[in-house]
Protein backbone atom coordinates (compact mmCIF):
# COMPACT_ATOMS: atom_id res chain seq x y z
CA UNK A 1 0.00 0.00 0.00
CA UNK A 2 1.35 3.32 -0.67
CA UNK A 3 2.48 5.23 2.76
CA UNK A 4 5.21 7.37 4.29
CA UNK A 5 7.07 5.91 6.86
CA UNK A 6 9.89 8.30 8.85
CA UNK A 7 12.05 6.61 11.37
CA UNK A 8 12.89 7.62 14.13
CA UNK A 9 16.40 5.90 14.59
CA UNK A 10 18.87 4.10 12.12
CA UNK A 11 17.40 1.16 10.73
CA UNK A 12 18.10 -1.25 8.12
CA UNK A 13 15.15 -1.34 5.30
CA UNK A 14 14.51 -4.64 3.50
CA UNK A 15 12.68 -4.59 0.14
CA UNK A 16 12.40 -6.93 -3.15
CA UNK A 17 11.20 -6.35 -6.82
CA UNK A 18 7.93 -7.90 -6.98
CA UNK A 19 8.64 -9.40 -10.40
CA UNK A 20 12.03 -11.40 -9.11
CA UNK A 21 9.48 -12.52 -5.70
CA UNK A 22 6.44 -13.77 -8.26
CA UNK A 23 8.76 -15.83 -10.44
CA UNK A 24 10.41 -16.98 -7.05
CA UNK A 25 6.79 -18.30 -5.84
CA UNK A 26 6.34 -19.67 -9.11
CA UNK A 27 9.61 -21.44 -9.40
CA UNK A 28 8.88 -22.88 -5.86
CA UNK A 29 5.35 -23.57 -5.37
CA UNK A 30 5.62 -24.64 -1.75
CA UNK A 31 6.98 -21.58 -0.71
CA UNK A 32 5.12 -18.98 -2.55
CA UNK A 33 2.06 -20.81 -1.14
CA UNK A 34 3.36 -20.45 2.07
CA UNK A 35 4.46 -16.46 1.45
CA UNK A 36 0.53 -15.82 0.43
CA UNK A 37 -0.86 -17.41 3.47
CA UNK A 38 1.46 -15.47 6.01
CA UNK A 39 0.71 -12.31 3.73
CA UNK A 40 -2.87 -13.13 3.96
CA UNK A 41 -2.99 -13.28 7.54
CA UNK A 42 -0.74 -10.29 7.75
CA UNK A 43 -3.97 -8.54 6.29
CA UNK A 44 -6.13 -10.10 8.36
CA UNK A 45 -4.81 -9.05 11.31
CA UNK A 46 -4.26 -5.22 10.20
CA UNK A 47 -7.95 -5.39 9.03
CA UNK A 48 -9.12 -6.60 12.64
CA UNK A 49 -7.14 -3.66 14.35
CA UNK A 50 -8.61 -1.14 11.75
CA UNK A 51 -11.97 -1.79 12.44
CA UNK A 52 -12.65 1.79 13.95
CA UNK A 53 -11.26 3.52 11.29
CA UNK A 54 -12.59 5.23 8.21
CA UNK A 55 -14.66 3.36 5.98
CA UNK A 56 -12.53 4.39 2.85
CA UNK A 57 -8.86 3.14 4.51
CA UNK A 58 -9.82 -0.01 4.89
CA UNK A 59 -11.43 -0.30 1.62
CA UNK A 60 -7.52 0.60 0.88
CA UNK A 61 -6.27 -2.15 2.69
CA UNK A 62 -8.97 -4.72 0.72
CA UNK A 63 -8.31 -3.76 -2.09
CA UNK A 64 -4.13 -4.16 -1.68
CA UNK A 65 -5.17 -8.04 -1.19
CA UNK A 66 -7.58 -7.77 -4.12
CA UNK A 67 -4.73 -6.72 -6.23
CA UNK A 68 -2.46 -8.42 -4.55
CA UNK A 69 -1.92 -10.82 -7.70
CA UNK A 70 -2.16 -8.13 -10.45
CA UNK A 71 -5.87 -9.36 -11.43
CA UNK A 72 -8.79 -9.11 -9.23
CA UNK A 73 -11.09 -12.12 -8.90
CA UNK A 74 -15.05 -11.82 -9.59
CA UNK A 75 -15.39 -13.07 -5.93
CA UNK A 76 -12.93 -9.89 -4.52
CA UNK A 77 -14.63 -7.59 -6.59
CA UNK A 78 -18.23 -8.68 -5.39
CA UNK A 79 -17.07 -8.26 -2.53
CA UNK A 80 -15.24 -4.48 -3.04
CA UNK A 81 -18.75 -3.62 -4.30
CA UNK A 82 -20.59 -4.75 -1.27
CA UNK A 83 -18.70 -2.84 0.60
CA UNK A 84 -18.86 0.02 -1.01
CA UNK A 85 -22.91 0.51 -1.10
CA UNK A 86 -22.54 -0.63 2.71
CA UNK A 87 -20.09 1.78 3.77
CA UNK A 88 -21.11 4.50 1.17
CA UNK A 89 -18.06 4.88 -0.76
CA UNK A 90 -18.48 7.60 -3.51
CA UNK A 91 -16.97 7.03 -6.62
CA UNK A 92 -14.74 9.57 -6.21
CA UNK A 93 -13.16 7.37 -3.48
CA UNK A 94 -12.86 4.78 -5.39
CA UNK A 95 -11.40 6.75 -8.09
CA UNK A 96 -8.79 7.84 -5.71
CA UNK A 97 -7.87 4.72 -3.94
CA UNK A 98 -7.54 2.61 -7.21
CA UNK A 99 -5.06 5.48 -8.32
CA UNK A 100 -2.75 4.67 -5.82
CA UNK A 101 -2.28 1.17 -7.66
CA UNK A 102 -1.95 2.94 -11.23
CA UNK A 103 -5.22 1.79 -11.73
CA UNK A 104 -8.36 3.35 -13.32
CA UNK A 105 -12.04 2.65 -12.58
CA UNK A 106 -12.14 1.63 -16.18
CA UNK A 107 -9.29 -0.96 -15.44
CA UNK A 108 -11.05 -2.27 -12.47
CA UNK A 109 -14.51 -3.16 -14.28
CA UNK A 110 -12.74 -4.72 -16.40
CA UNK A 111 -10.84 -6.70 -14.21
CA UNK A 112 -7.05 -6.10 -15.65
CA UNK A 113 -4.86 -2.91 -16.81
CA UNK A 114 -5.00 -0.76 -19.97
CA UNK A 115 -8.52 -1.77 -20.69
CA UNK A 116 -10.59 0.28 -23.39
CA UNK A 117 -13.37 2.38 -21.95
CA UNK A 118 -16.61 0.48 -20.86
CA UNK A 119 -18.84 1.30 -24.31
CA UNK A 120 -16.03 -0.43 -26.51
CA UNK A 121 -16.06 -3.01 -24.18
CA UNK A 122 -19.76 -3.53 -24.54
CA UNK A 123 -19.75 -3.36 -28.43
CA UNK A 124 -16.61 -5.82 -28.92
CA UNK A 125 -18.48 -8.40 -26.48
CA UNK A 126 -21.64 -7.97 -28.15
CA UNK A 127 -20.29 -8.48 -32.11
CA UNK A 128 -17.65 -10.93 -30.63
CA UNK A 129 -21.04 -12.80 -29.14
CA UNK A 130 -22.77 -12.76 -32.61
CA UNK A 131 -20.01 -13.75 -34.26
CA UNK A 132 -19.81 -17.19 -32.35
CA UNK A 133 -23.41 -17.90 -32.09
CA UNK A 134 -24.15 -20.50 -34.35
CA UNK A 135 -19.83 -22.10 -33.98
CA UNK A 136 -21.72 -25.56 -32.58
CA UNK A 137 -22.77 -25.86 -36.31
CA UNK A 138 -19.95 -24.17 -38.23
CA UNK A 139 -16.52 -23.23 -37.24
CA UNK A 140 -15.93 -19.63 -36.83
CA UNK A 141 -15.70 -17.67 -40.38
CA UNK A 142 -12.03 -16.46 -41.67
CA UNK A 143 -14.82 -12.81 -42.30
CA UNK A 144 -16.10 -13.14 -38.54
CA UNK A 145 -12.34 -13.63 -37.69
CA UNK A 146 -11.37 -10.74 -39.75
CA UNK A 147 -14.32 -8.24 -38.94
CA UNK A 148 -13.42 -8.80 -35.00
CA UNK A 149 -9.63 -8.09 -35.65
CA UNK A 150 -10.43 -4.66 -37.47
CA UNK A 151 -12.94 -4.13 -34.69
CA UNK A 152 -10.12 -4.43 -32.15
CA UNK A 153 -7.21 -2.50 -33.93
CA UNK A 154 -9.77 -0.11 -34.51
CA UNK A 155 -10.79 0.60 -31.11
CA UNK A 156 -7.70 -0.38 -29.28
CA UNK A 157 -8.76 -3.54 -27.36
CA UNK A 158 -6.20 -5.49 -26.43
CA UNK A 159 -5.26 -8.69 -26.12
CA UNK A 160 -6.01 -8.93 -22.49
CA UNK A 161 -9.35 -6.98 -23.19
CA UNK A 162 -10.02 -9.85 -25.74
CA UNK A 163 -9.25 -12.45 -23.49
CA UNK A 164 -11.61 -11.18 -21.00
CA UNK A 165 -13.95 -10.72 -23.03
CA UNK A 166 -14.25 -14.25 -24.33
CA UNK A 167 -13.68 -15.54 -20.60
CA UNK A 168 -17.32 -13.78 -19.92
CA UNK A 169 -18.59 -15.47 -23.10
CA UNK A 170 -17.76 -18.80 -21.52
CA UNK A 171 -14.87 -19.52 -23.95
CA UNK A 172 -11.14 -19.83 -23.77
CA UNK A 173 -8.62 -19.43 -25.98
CA UNK A 174 -7.92 -22.88 -27.65
CA UNK A 175 -11.88 -22.55 -28.21
CA UNK A 176 -11.29 -19.91 -29.64
CA UNK A 177 -8.66 -20.56 -32.03
CA UNK A 178 -10.09 -23.74 -33.32
CA UNK A 179 -13.33 -21.75 -33.65
CA UNK A 180 -15.88 -23.77 -32.17
CA UNK A 181 -16.74 -25.37 -28.78
CA UNK A 182 -18.09 -28.59 -30.40
CA UNK A 183 -15.28 -31.46 -30.24
CA UNK A 184 -15.92 -32.84 -33.95
CA UNK A 185 -14.62 -29.49 -35.12
CA UNK A 186 -11.29 -29.15 -32.81
CA UNK A 187 -10.50 -32.82 -34.48
CA UNK A 188 -11.59 -31.22 -37.95
CA UNK A 189 -8.78 -28.62 -37.67
CA UNK A 190 -6.29 -30.86 -35.92
CA UNK A 191 -6.60 -33.31 -39.05
CA UNK A 192 -6.60 -30.53 -41.66
CA UNK A 193 -3.29 -29.17 -39.59
CA UNK A 194 -1.67 -32.58 -40.29
CA UNK A 195 -2.62 -32.71 -43.55
CA UNK A 196 -1.39 -28.90 -44.28
CA UNK A 197 2.28 -30.36 -42.44
CA UNK A 198 2.25 -33.42 -44.63
CA UNK A 199 2.12 -31.36 -47.60
CA UNK A 200 4.55 -29.09 -46.66
CA UNK A 201 7.08 -32.29 -45.67
CA UNK A 202 6.11 -33.43 -49.22
CA UNK A 203 7.37 -30.31 -51.03
CA UNK A 204 10.27 -30.01 -48.91
CA UNK A 205 11.42 -33.31 -49.73
CA UNK A 206 10.87 -32.63 -53.63
CA UNK A 207 12.38 -29.61 -53.12
CA UNK A 208 15.17 -31.33 -51.77
CA UNK A 209 15.51 -34.02 -54.33
CA UNK A 210 15.49 -31.59 -57.23
CA UNK A 211 17.75 -29.74 -55.81
CA UNK A 212 20.34 -31.95 -55.15
CA UNK A 213 20.46 -33.64 -58.36
CA UNK A 214 20.50 -30.43 -60.42
CA UNK A 215 22.83 -29.31 -58.77
CA UNK A 216 24.74 -31.07 -56.85
CA UNK A 217 27.60 -29.15 -55.89
CA UNK A 218 25.63 -26.40 -53.69
CA UNK A 219 22.68 -25.93 -51.93
CA UNK A 220 20.81 -22.88 -54.17
CA UNK A 221 17.60 -20.91 -53.67
CA UNK A 222 14.11 -21.68 -55.14
CA UNK A 223 14.33 -18.27 -57.13
CA UNK A 224 17.42 -20.07 -59.09
CA UNK A 225 15.17 -22.99 -59.92
CA UNK A 226 14.63 -23.64 -63.41
CA UNK A 227 10.89 -22.69 -64.69
CA UNK A 228 11.01 -26.38 -65.61
CA UNK A 229 11.92 -27.42 -62.06
CA UNK A 230 9.44 -24.69 -60.32
CA UNK A 231 6.83 -25.70 -62.45
CA UNK A 232 7.12 -29.31 -60.86
CA UNK A 233 7.22 -27.83 -57.69
CA UNK A 234 4.08 -25.73 -58.04
CA UNK A 235 1.87 -28.61 -59.40
CA UNK A 236 2.59 -29.96 -56.18
CA UNK A 237 2.08 -27.49 -54.27
CA UNK A 238 -1.42 -27.18 -55.16
CA UNK A 239 -2.12 -30.89 -54.74
CA UNK A 240 -4.60 -31.88 -52.12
Amino acid sequence: AAATVVADEDCVLYYWSFKRLRALMQEFPSMGLSFERALSEDLNNKMNKTMQVQPVQRYQIMLTAALMDGEPTEASMATLSDFRQAHSISLKDHADVLARFGWTPEDFEAGFKGAPCPHVMRQYQSLLSKALANTDDEVLSDHHRTELRVFRVKHGVNSAAHLSVLKKLGWTVDEYEIGSRNPAHASQKENRAAAANERRQRRNDIRTAVLSFVFPSSWTSQAQVSPVVAAALAVEEVQP
